[in-house]
């Protein structure tokens, strides 16, 4: 069906000029011929060949060939790569049109014939590639291609020079061109088509491409960079992204004009067939410059999840400092949040079509016209005034003020998001678009529209959008802050409604200061973002600057955010059990008649003597420390999580401050990433405050390379007691975020046992190292294979392993001290066979190992959480017995552990799903810990109080 018809399109539209693109033919419309440059194909197949592997077969194709460029430059790698198979190369080439495909034959011919490939087999065929791609899906183990650019939809100008019947006939057979594509590539159709039917090539050919190729094989295309930002690709984008793995994508600006008399930005990506399961949690995208330079071109490592969350748009507008910034935005609200459900605040869309608009207007009525190009941000309505005639049904939306920004936005400009309200009796057309306010008062209007106009949104913008059109769509995908917060609401709306009043640069700037703490973003990140505008609005950068800097002498009197102190929502069964268990309880607290299959099973086990479960479901008590705060804090049934706070009704799990604190990390220390991360980060942490006396009892400061360093608990402890951080390494890019804003900039995001990454960490470390300080390697492991809360403490988990690439990278830096810390579990596994094992390993590092097994609970700190740290030492400096107790939870002389009152009382109360970080502390701090937790004393002061 496919040959037939494409081959009376083409039949009908011989030979037939377009009227409105110059030099191109209805056929190249239909084909979507558009060769691809050296410059990105050349790249691109390099790139392919370095990541195919030796073997003895290989089966390469270009689906939609053209002339056969993109193969003949692939052999040419792979031979000079030295990847030829040894047996056979199967080279397939397919195209539609019969002189490219002529043309393929014989430039493939003489490729193979001059480099002397004698294992070469070429297959050349003339054929519609989206039909014969059906028939041959998953049979290639390397694809490469530049699928047709172009849209399948008649348009009256193209149409000029047919005659009537032939019209008919020419849309007839598109319209059932398009119904097949649609049918045979069902990810490459919108979810809903905004311009009537059509079909894009571009997409299908992707598709298709992808589709060819084998399991576990390579595909790389180039295609317009608008497939993966704009909004009717998202069905394909999230295909590509949730059931393959993208390795990287390559990204070519308009400016850099590869393709003949059109300026189109461009990408080429690479990856490979997979079975759905995601192998990273980071994409990179290559942003190379307008012309080739010697420096390398700035690479952008973009979280997948948060891509997943906004159907995968990548903006090539980005910058690492944008990226960096989105890590804040993880756990926001999206505005499209607010438009759902009974109580939604507003509505977002577009009110009248400008198709023959000049009909409709007249010089007086009683509603004025407004299109696009006349607002301006934080503006009044431009230009001559035209109203709609009489007769024209206005929209129910024009009798309110409604938010309003332009629709089409270049990426080019200094501002892409261009944002106003307009009052009632004003309708637009479609070169607006409209937020009308549903519940919500005018103030928090004004407030939306300083989100709007903010260099925060104008970050996620650029970050998400890559076509030149602001769409209602898009807009709603991007994140702003808690739009319910009054505080905010009322300081960003007093100066939204002077800059409506009398426009100023220095209010503007003030604008964009008070939206980014909306947003909960500090002061270095926010400035990061900044750059983005440097080029094309200097002045406005300057100015917000100089607001910063007078402001940041706060007022003692206004409120501080207590970041990270969200309660976890609970069910109704939940929230029955925690108002049951009173302070130090635990299951047996639970009535019989609350039902809960898990807590009949505890009492079931504990009947047969099968341990006592003391923890489970279990509530804080206020004059105790914690037990061990793990990874499932936020659930009331897998440890003692319940707020100790009975009399006051606070019947919900810790918050992650709260955790935290118990983890000796102080308020000032922001973890990011999701909220399911934030939890991971904070159980698997070393308290800090832990790690601080470990550091002091060394004997010696230097200088640290750490390893698996999580969130930064370890870190953390060693820069307060003086070492300085040369380079750390986590896999997990939230960890790592959280890490960098907190400990040290320089984080390798990536895989330990990656050599690649073996290799930089060296690098890294080698170019600042001191030689005349002592270096020490800290870390360990993941230790879910050791703890004893897991079932499979054996050594045939992968995770327990880990510590031979740890290993490896001793031998090659040759550390002064190494700290090895992991859980208790680890003294017996395997009856003790796997810590000798690890003993053994270690001591070929070391001149000397000590082993202590710490309790927080001894070292002042608010819990009970037992470690294992081995140290090995090559200085002789390290003293064989473990840092003094200072505090017990016995009666010898020495200081009580602080309890979690100590600890905790002075957060806000909360409710189960609250967040608590704008509600201010709820008195000074009391207790020398808490002074700690605040920033109020020192590490050093705190421990001193203790100590007295």
């Amino acid at each position: 069906m496919f040959s037939s018809n494409l081959n009376k399109l083409l039949d009908v539209t011989s030979g037939v000029k377009t009227t409105y693109k110059i030099g191109k033919n209805l056929e190249q419309r239909l084909t979507g011929r558009f060769y691809t440059p050296a410059r990105i194909g050349k790249t691109m197949v390099s790139d392919v060949a370095r990541r195919i592997d030796m073997s003895e077969d290989l089966k390469i194709i270009d689906p939609f060939c053209g002339d056969g460029r993109l193969l003949c430059w692939l052999i040419e790698a792979m031979y000079e790569q030295g990847k030829i198979p040894s047996k056979t190369l199967l080279i397939s080439a397919w195209d539609c049109d019969q002189t490219a495909v002529e043309t393929a034959r014989t430039l493939l011919s003489q490729t193979i014939i001059s480099l002397g490939i004698s294992v070469a087999n070429i297959e050349i065929q003339t054929t519609d590639s989206f039909e014969h791609a059906l028939k041959n899906l998953q049979s290639f183990d390397v694809c490469v291609t530049n699928p047709p650019w172009e849209t399948i939809r008649p348009d009256s100008r193209e149409l000029a020079e047919l005659k009537q019947d032939a019209k008919d006939i020419y849309v007839s057979l598109l319209k059932e061109k398009v119904f097949l594509l649609d049918k045979a590539y069902p990810y490459s159709k919108p979810a809903r088509k905004f311009s009537g039917w059509g079909a894009n090539l571009a997409r299908c050919g992707i598709e298709a491409s992808v589709r060819l190729t084998a399991p576990g094989g390579l595909f790389a295309i180039v295609a317009p960079a608008t497939i993966l930002g704009d909004q009717v690709s998202a069905p394909l984008r999230t295909w590509l992204f949730s059931q393959n793995f993208v390795d990287a994508i390559h990204h070519y600006p308009a400016e850099a004009r590869l393709f003949d008399g059109v300026d189109q930005s461009a990408v080429y990506f690479v990856g490979h067939r997979s079975d759905g399961q995601r192998e990273r949690s980071v994409l990179e995208v290559i942003q190379h410059f307008e012309q080739e330079q010697g420096a390398q071109p700035p690479i952008l490592r973009l979280s997948l999840s948060y891509l997943e969350e906004n159907n995968y748009a990548i903006g090539f507008g980005g910058s690492p400092e944008i990226v960096r910034a989105m890590f804040y935005f993880a756990d926001l609200p999206k505005l499209s949040d607010y438009e759902v459900g009974v109580d939604s605040l507003f509505k977002i869309g577009r009110e009248l079509d400008e198709t023959g608009i000049m009909s409709k207007l007249t010089g007086k009525g009683i509603y004025r016209f407004a299109k696009g190009r006349q607002i301006t941000r934080y503006s009044q309505i431009a230009g001559d005034a035209v109203f709609l005639k009489g007769t024209i049904p206005t929209p129910q939306s024009s009798d309110f003020h409604r938010l309003v920004w332009r629709d089409v936005a270049r990426q080019s400009s200094a501002r892409r998001v261009i944002a106003t309200i307009i009052p009632p009796n004003v309708v637009t057309g479609n070169s607006l678009n409209i937020l009308v306010p549903k519940k919500m008062s005018y103030d928090l209007l004004l407030a939306l529209l300083g989100i709007f106009n903010s260099v925060i949104f104008e970050a996620q913008v650029r970050a998400s959008i890559s076509t030149n059109h602001l769409s209602v769509g898009a807009i709603r995908r991007i994140k702003v802050p808690p739009l319910l917060s009054e505080m905010h609401v009322e300081r960003v709306s007093q100066l939204v409604e002077k800059q409506l009043r009398e426009p100023s640069e220095s209010l503007s700037a003030q604008i964009d200061v008070e939206v980014a703490r909306w947003y909960g973003l500090p002061d270095d990140v926010f400035l990061g973002l900044l750059t983005m505008l440097e080029k094309h609005s200097p002045g406005d950068v300057s100015e917000i600057k100089k607001i910063m800097v007078l402001d940041r002498k706060e007022s003692k009197d206004e409120i501080r955010r207590i970041e990270n102190h969200y309660a976890s929502t609970l069910s109704e069964l939940d929230l029955r059990i925690c108002r049951s268990v009173p302070p130090g309880g635990n299951w047996k607290d639970i009535p019989e008649d609350i039902p809960s299959e898990r807590i009949k099973n505890i009492r079931l086990s504990f009947a047969k003597g099968e341990g006592s479960r003391s923890t489970y479901y279990g509530r804080l008590h206020p004059d105790r420390p914690s037990y061990t705060i793990n990874t499932y804090f936020t659930r009331p049934g897998n440890g003692c999580h319940i707020h100790y706070d009975y009399s006051g009704e606070q019947h919900r799990t810790l918050s992650h401050r709260e955790a935290a604190r118990l983890q000796s990390f102080p308020d000032d220390f922001v973890f990011k990433g999701k909220k399911g991360a934030v939890t991971t980060q904070i159980g698997n942490a070393v308290p800090p405050l832990l790690a601080f006396q470990i550091a002091k009892h060394l004997n010696i400061v230097g200088q640290t390379v750490e390893l698996f360093a999580g969130a930064g608990g370890l870190g953390l402890g060693f820069k307060w007691a003086g070492w300085e951080t040369l380079v750390g390494n986590e896999l997990e890019a939230s960890f790592a975020e959280t890490y960098r804003a907190n400990v040290h900039s320089n984080i390798l995001v990536g895989d330990i046992t990656d050599n690649g990454i073996k290799k930089q960490i060296l690098k890294e470390a080698e170019e600042v190292r001191d030689k005349g300080l002592p270096l020490c390697v800290l870390g360990g492991p993941p230790c879910q294979g050791f703890s004893t809360a897991g079932n499979k403490r054996s050594m045939k988990d992968e995770r327990n392993w880990l510590f031979r690439d740890y290993c490896e990278l001793l031998a090659a830096i040759k550390p002064d001290v190494f700290l090895f810390e992991n859980v208790t579990g680890l003294l017996n596994m395997e009856r003790g066979h796997v810590f000798e094992m690890i003993k053994n390993e270690l001591s070929k590092h070391a001149k000397r190992l000590i082993v202590w097994k710490l309790h927080s609970e001894d070292y002042a700190i608010p819990q009970r959480r037992n470690r294992v740290i081995i140290v090995g030492d090559n200085t002789g400096k390290v003293p064989e017995y473990a840092p003094r107790i200072i505090s017990t939870l016995s009666t010898c002389g020495l200081p009580r552990a602080p309890s979690v009152k100590d600890a905790l009382d002075d957060l806000p109360a909360l409710q189960p799903g609250q967040d608590g970080g704008d509600l201010g502390y709820r008195h000074e701090s009391t207790t020398p810990y808490q002074a700690l937790m605040r920033g109020e004393i020192s590490v050093a002061q705190y421990l001193a109080k203790v100590t007295q």
